[in-house]
Parts: C-alpha cells; sequence; structure tokens
C-alpha cells in the first residue's frame, strides 16, 4: 500500500495501528478467544477517544506521557506538540469521513457528556470542537447517551453505557464510527452453499459455514498475498494466505489473511493490527484466475479495556492526579480530581454478499477520585478463524480489525 506512506496522515495512521496490533493483542490474550463468533476492535475509535482525554490532562504529566507514547507512538510532552497532534487527528477524519452515498458511508462523531453541575472549560470545549467536531451535552440519563450512539451508529450500536455508571460519571468522553460499503465485485448469492468450518478449538462443534464465492478472473483489482507476515499475540511469526477486496469508490478494501497452519493460534493477528503488510507482499495477478470463498459472518463484541490498556503501559489516567484540563464548576474552579474509571469499547460488523456494513462506539468514564487466463489458480478458502479488516487504502488506516471465529451457519 505505498499511497499510505505518502499521505500526509500516513505515519499516524501507521501510529494507531501498532497501538492497535498491540491492543488487540493484549484483549485476545486477556480473553478466550473463539468462545464467541469473533473479537473485534477499532483502533481508531479507541484512539480518538483517547485523543479527546489526552487534551484534557495537564502537558508534561504522566498521563500526557503516556497517552502520547502508548497511543501515538510519540513521546512529545508539551503543548505544542498537543496542537501538531490534534491537526493530524483532524486530517486523518477528514481523510476517513465519506459523505453517504449509495455504494460507501463512513461517519466519525465525537461528544462529550457532562454530570449536571459541571461545565467543559472554555480552551477543553474549543479544542474539542475544532479538533474533533465534538460538542457538549449534560449527562442526564444512559437513555441519551445511548441513544446519541444508537443515532451515530444508524442503529448498529444501542448502548455503550448503563445507568450506574451514568449517575456516578462526571465527565463521558465518547467516539462513534459507522461504514457500510458495497463490494466493487458482489458476491452472487446463488454461489453461496455450505461449506465444512474448522473451528478454532479442537473441541468445538462441528459448523457447516454460508460460504460466499467468487472467481475473479485476472481483475487487476484484486490483490493477493501468500506469504503475508503476520504476528501471533504470544509474539511468534507465522504467515498467512490473503486478500484484499476493494469496496466501491476505490478508498477502502477488506483484507482476509488466513495463517498458513491447520489452526490459527489464540490471538493471532497480522501485522500492525490485521492491516495490510508492505506493498511487496501483495500481488495483481491479471493472468490468474482468483477463486475466493469467503463466510458470511455477524459479529457483535464488546469489553472494558482498562487491563488491557494497563498491560500496555497506560496507568496514569486511572489514578487521576492529573485530568485537570477537561472540566471546571459552576463557579468556574477547575475540576482537578477526575479520573478514568472505565474505556468501555463495542463493536458490530456483518459481512455478506453485498459489502460490509461495521460501527464501532467507546466510552471514556471518568469519576471524581473520591466516588469510586493458461490462467494460475490461486484458492483462498476461508474455512477456518480468520483476519478481517476494514482498511483505508490512502493511509493505511484499519478501520476496524479482527478475527473470525464462527461465522453465520447455512441454512437452506
Amino acid at each position: 500500500m505505498g499511497a499510505a506512506q505518502s499521505h500526509p496522515a500516513g505515519d499516524l495512521a501507521s501510529s494507531i495501528n501498532g497501538f492497535g496490533h498491540a491492543l488487540f493483542s493484549q484483549v485476545a490474550a486477556q480473553g478466550k478467544p473463539g468462545q464467541g463468533g469473533g473479537l473485534f476492535l477499532s483502533p481508531y475509535g479507541v484512539a480518538q477517544a483517547l485523543g479527546m482525554l489526552l487534551n484534557g490532562v495537564a502537558p508534561g504529566g504522566d498521563s500526557f506521557r503516556q497517552l502520547q507514547s502508548v497511543v501515538f507512538g510519540g513521546s512529545a510532552s508539551d503543548g505544542d506538540s498537543l496542537e501538531g497532534l490534534n491537526s493530524q487527528l483532524l486530517g486523518l477524519s477528514q481523510a476517513l469521513v465519506k459523505p453517504p452515498t449509495d455504494d460507501l458511508t463512513v461517519a466519525d462523531a465525537n461528544s462529550a457528556w457532562l454530570a449536571l453541575r459541571y461545565r467543559l472549560q472554555a480552551r477543553y470545549a474549543a479544542t474539542l470542537k475544532d479538533a474533533f467536531g465534538a460538542e457538549a451535552a449534560p449527562l442526564q440519563s444512559a437513555a441519551v447517551v445511548n441513544g446519541w450512539v444508537d443515532q451515530a451508529t444508524r442503529g448498529k450500536i444501542t448502548e455503550i453505557i448503563d445507568e450506574g455508571i451514568a449517575r456516578q460519571a462526571a465527565v463521558i468522553l465518547v467516539n462513534a464510527i459507522y461504514f457500510k460499503g458495497l463490494w466493487q465485485h458482489a458476491f452472487k448469492k446463488a454461489s453461496t452453499h455450505p461449506l465444512d468450518w474448522t473451528p478454532l478449538q479442537h473441541s468445538a462443534a462441528p459448523l457447516q459455514a454460508a460460504m460466499m464465492f467468487q472467481i475473479f478472473k485476472g481483475q487487476t483489482a484484486v490483490q493477493v498475498a501468500t506469504a503475508l507476515p503476520a504476528t501471533t499475540a504470544g509474539g511468534s511469526q507465522l504467515q498467512c494466505a490473503a486478500v484484499q477486496l476493494p469496496y466501491r469508490g476505490g478508498e477502502y478494501s477488506a483484507v482476509a489473511a488466513m495463517p498458513l497452519l491447520a489452526h490459527l493460534p489464540a490471538g493471532a493477528t497480522a501485522p500492525g493490527g490485521a492491516t495490510p503488510a508492505p506493498s511487496q507482499h501483495w500481488r495483481r495477478l491479471p493472468g490468474t484466475d482468483v477463486k475466493v470463498w469467503l463466510p458470511r459472518f455477524e459479529v457483535e463484541f464488546g469489553t472494558s479495556l482498562v487491563d488491557a490498556l494497563r498491560a500496555l503501559g497506560l496507568s496514569a489516567p486511572f489514578a487521576g492526579g492529573d485530568i485537570t484540563q477537561i472540566a471546571e464548576d459552576e463557579q468556574g474552579r477547575p475540576i482537578g480530581d477526575l479520573q478514568v474509571s472505565d474505556v468501555i469499547h463495542k463493536v458490530y460488523i456483518k459481512v455478506d454478499e453485498e459489502g460490509t456494513e461495521a460501527a464501532a462506539a467507546t466510552a471514556v468514564v471518568m469519576l471524581r477520585a473520591a466516588m469510586p487466463m493458461h490462467r494460475e489458480e490461486i484458492e483462498l478458502k476461508f474455512d477456518r478463524p480468520f483476519v478481517f479488516a476494514v482498511v483505508h487504502g490512502p493511509t493505511g488506516l484499519a478501520l476496524f480489525a479482527g478475527e473470525v471465529y464462527k461465522p453465520e451457519a447455512w441454512t437452506a
């Protein structure tokens, strides 16, 4: 993906992909891969929410340094560098977002919610509006916040917090992402048939997946990699067979990658959080028929990211003490004892013959500290757990990245 390297937002996208890979590895290691339908994250969505938090901590403090280092791959510790990062985040968002059309829709929204007795500090409010397009609203109830998320994700994620959180929280920062893209080359429903699926765990019940099928006859738009490097959660290396399937519009593509082993190791993922490897690993094969079997699947995944973020070295925001730039009371006195109590993340993704629909929501919850052709053939049959990502080609950013453990079962 050479274009990503020359895009103005390419470096930031690469840093967020690296953060996403590390975060995914931690979440996979702490959970039980294979128990559900899959494990998906939106590294960009988490980075947006934590970027809003970064702007509310004291420059040069522990929270600032850790957020810069863990999430954004930098070591800067002053306000000037933060302004530059905000500009890059805004540029990345502008590159990713696409106005709604019949072929492609990509939406990115941010918001801040404050307990009724608090308000945003003026400088922070201006930063949220200018760099993140976020407005503040009173935290009246969980239903109000969830309603905003429901609308921003087109009904795919209907709840991000509960009433218990709403009653206790002082500030909640929320990011929501929505993606809907149609395949440039749609799969024919008549070509979808049952096919045996090899589960992640030997003891799992057998399954016949609803397997889509398509032959790409010398289509130069389709790229394949027969030895794409990948890294497991434990750090071991393996190689994958992979394909990039473009969405209409040309900027986004799906990347499906499957290890060249009989069974996917727990937590295995492609480099940078299931993003395309450097361009030398991908090939366009105008003289080759590429046969692709890809199952329909629909995955909903949600988790607290606190333990995973702590494991990556992000601990200071959960201790508090330097989140001093966000809120003030009705008399204009800064609230200096905020601490992050939770980072909640939910993802929805569905892949079928027409394309992909996906959404993600991230909530950073803060409390007061005192509160608790002759053609060769290549066959890519995704009939066992595999990596799947939605990637923005110009920047290389993985908007969604994860693993499919259990696709949709075939029904006649």
